[in-house]
């Protein structure tokens, strides 16, 4: 390639510079694996290291003060217990309790 003063005007600055461009930026790659879930975390900012076992969880995965999720069902009993699964819990109690107060020859006629 050979630049010729005549066309150096319609081609792109620094198209016509004779050495070479040396610096070359890369990005540096991040990519951390996730103490709670399986999966990885690409981004600095969504990484958070639990206050608890000190492992790299997701943002999603961290519970503030509390911890990671890991931390969180091993310390708090009943942490991801759902009112649904609380309310079944209940009516099975309450049923048992109803059963144990009704005399056991009216739970045979009534079947």
């Amino acid at each position: 390639w050979t630049c010729f003063g005549c066309i150096s005007d319609s081609l792109p600055v620094g198209a016509c510079v004779d050495t070479p461009i040396t610096t070359v930026t890369t990005k540096k790659h991040f990519k951390v694996k996730c103490g709670c879930c399986p999966g990885w975390s690409y981004t600095e900012t969504n990484v958070r290291i639990c206050s608890w076992c000190s492992s790299k969880v997701h943002a999603k995965c961290y519970r503030d003060e509390v911890g990671c999720i890991d931390c969180c069902l091993a310390l708090i009993p009943g942490f991801l217990v759902s009112t649904t699964s609380l309310y079944d819990v209940m009516i099975v109690k309450l049923l048992q309790t109803i059963n144990t107060l009704i005399p056991t020859h009216v739970l045979i006629s009534l079947t």
